[in-house]
């Protein structure tokens, strides 16, 4: 009996007893026990000081949160999901096949844009780096990604293809700059992706059998600026339209990447304006691979320098 009483009387003195969070405690003036000592409140913070013969809180400061650091992240271009395969091909030039890859690249930043973008394809084999191609991408704008990729020929015969690499390298650089606002259309970034069908055309030429990989769709220029179809690109052209994307197949499986300017009959698109697109991305003499057939839609990016 006795022991039910006491129990009750600590309930009810741990009932009356008030209770105090470390935010309604800390205010500029508070009592606080220990000189010198900080702590940050809804993002002020305070600093025990001595007042006179008192220890009080001093008036709050305003401290800079996470969210302000990454308004301030510089731009970048992180590579992610890279992969490889090949494929075997027969009785053309001396070539034994081509190497297909297929990689993302992405600017983390939430406020700059990244600029001048290089990807470097780095192939290896048993001495060391065999073969090296670079990709440029012209910028990618803040939280923006790009799947992309590219094709080569290799040989086990010629010197004058690359050998079939070991092991294959992605790497990248670019540039920071700030968003210049006048780039935005109706107040969102020029970005232009899409999803269209891919198609394999199967062509036989006596014993040589040839597997073409097309797609068709249809551009509207969102930028500020004319897109320009050409089956021949000016290199040093201020004007060029570049096109980079993947294929994947029906189940969403990406089964290669590919990078190369816009191409096909001449045409220059208005801004507002749209065209038709017909391309033959990707060629294959004399394989035997299935994954070629597997291919059922192509997903792209158009950038427009």
């Amino acid at each position: 009996m006795k022991r039910r009483l006491v129990l009750i009387a600590v309930a009810a003195l741990l009932a009356s007893t008030p209770t105090f969070t470390a935010s309604a405690a800390v205010k500029a003036g508070g009592t606080c026990t220990k000189l010198n000592s900080t702590t940050t409140v809804s993002g002020f913070k305070y600093t025990c000081i001595k007042s006179g013969k008192k220890l009080v809180w001093s008036k709050g400061v305003k401290v800079s949160g996470s969210s302000s650091s990454l308004a301030n992240l510089p731009a970048n271009c992180t590579i992610f999901n890279s992969a490889w395969r090949s494929i075997s091909e027969q009785g053309y030039e001396n070539i034994d096949g081509q190497i297909l890859v297929s990689s993302s690249v992405i600017n983390s930043s939430i406020s700059n844009v990244a600029t001048d973008i290089k990807i470097y394809i780095e192939w290896f084999d048993n001495i060391g780096l065999s073969f090296k191609k670079t990709i440029e991408i012209p910028r990618l704008y803040p939280a923006q990604s790009i799947n992309f990729g590219d094709n080569e020929s290799y040989s086990l015969r010629s010197k004058d293809y690359p050998g079939i690499p070991k092991s294959i390298n992605i790497r990248s650089t670019c540039k920071s700059t700030p968003l210049n606002t006048k780039e935005l259309v109706n107040g969102k970034f020029p970005v232009l992706t899409g999803e269209a069908p891919a198609d394999v055309k199967v062509t036989t030429f006596g014993e040589e059998v040839s597997k073409r990989v097309g797609t068709s769709f249809v551009v509207k220029n969102i930028f500020t600026k004319n897109v320009t179809i050409s089956e021949e690109v000016n290199p040093d052209s201020k004007n060029k339209t570049h096109l980079y994307g993947v294929f994947k197949d029906k189940f969403g499986n990406i089964l290669a990447g590919f990078n190369e300017y816009l191409r096909g009959d001449f045409k220059i698109i208005e801004p507002g304006e749209s065209a038709r697109v017909d391309m033959n991305l990707l060629e294959f003499l004399n394989t035997d691979d299935t994954v070629i057939d597997k291919i059922s839609t192509f997903e792209y990016t158009i950038v427009v320098d």
